[in-house]
């Protein structure tokens, strides 16, 4: 009877997993297990580990167009050992959005707790860390809004708070991040977003 190993990743909203073993023998692989589970997230949140993986990802070829086995192998795991930890690509997708979120929302958080607020960092790991190699993972969700109900929402709504908090004002955060919106749609490279983000801000802050 195939036992349950709890897997635990945490990110910023810590959550817990858990992954069928098939026998007892195999509990000293709960730690590879949890590897696993982290280079898929990494994968498919677009943070890929090696040279090329990052390209294999739900940001970059959108929700419909991925594939179980280009996720598995650029995770570096089999098919059945990626369906072993997750059951469907919905799961995969959603478990690992979450992932990337959470992660993309501390990083930022971090950098805007700074003295002074890092406000072009926060907007780089927010939107800038996407720039030329395909949409942000919020506008894949926006196309397939019932994948993760309204936690990408609540993700934008997150940034929003935490920018507005920093400057201390609300015109401004919501400018700035309108500025964001439209520059992804413009530059091909970070280099570029964070150039002229960090253009915008100075603006912003009167010093243009």
């Amino acid at each position: 009877m195939a036992r349950v190993v709890p897997v635990t990743w945490a990110p910023a909203a810590a959550r817990a997993r858990t992954v069928s073993a098939p026998s007892p023998d195999d509990a000293p692989v709960t730690i590879a297990r949890a590897g696993q589970v982290v280079a898929c997230q990494h994968v498919v949140g677009g943070t890929g580990g090696g040279e090329g993986r990052g390209d294999h990802t739900f940001a970059h070829f959108g929700y419909r167009k991925s594939s179980m086995d280009e996720v598995a192998r650029a995770a570096g795991i089999s098919r059945p050992g990626l369906y072993l930890l997750f059951s469907s690509k919905r799961e995969l997708f959603r478990e690992a959005a979450l992932w990337a979120l959470d992660r993309d929302l501390g990083a930022a958080e971090r950098a805007l707790a700074g003295d002074p607020p890092q406000i072009v960092e926060a907007f780089d790991h927010w939107a800038g860390r996407y720039i030329g190699r395909g949409r942000d993972l919020t506008a894949v969700v926006g196309d397939h809004p019932e994948l993760l109900g309204a936690a990408a929402d609540a993700a934008s709504a997150r940034f929003a708070a935490l920018l507005t908090a920093a400057l201390g004002d609300p015109d401004r955060a919501q400018t700035l991040i309108s500025v964001s919106v439209g520059l992804k749609h413009q530059v091909e490279t970070r280099a570029d977003y964070r150039a002229r983000l960090t253009v915008a801000v100075r603006l912003l802050r009167g010093r243009g």
